[in-house]
């Protein structure tokens, strides 16, 4: 029996193994959706928590995406389209009443 140096048998190894496609990070591999939930739509709008629930039971304010035990989520893109047509920006300070 014939004994190779070591090197021999790792370049037979991997003379022989399949290649592998490159390596894709979890994020790539699935497209996940931008959620907010009531906080960030309250930071979105300005506006506190309980404002923020009379304006998601509005007709017209996207559907959840999910109602958890512990909360409520929107689709991000679903809220930011229905921003831009309903909701006007709010006057910030340095802003002149007129």
């Amino acid at each position: 029996m014939s004994t190779l140096p070591p090197h021999s048998l790792l370049s037979r190894f991997q003379r022989h193994r399949p290649r592998r496609c490159p390596a894709r990070t979890y994020d790539q591999a699935v497209k996940r959706p931008r959620l907010y939930g009531p906080g960030e739509l309250a930071a979105l709008f300005n506006v506190s928590r309980q404002r923020v629930l009379q304006i998601t039971r509005r007709p017209g304010f996207p559907e959840p995406m999910a109602r958890l035990i512990g909360t409520t989520i929107w689709d991000a893109d679903e809220v930011d389209e229905w921003t831009k047509h309903n909701r006007p920006p709010r006057p910030t300070e340095g802003d002149e009443d007129r």
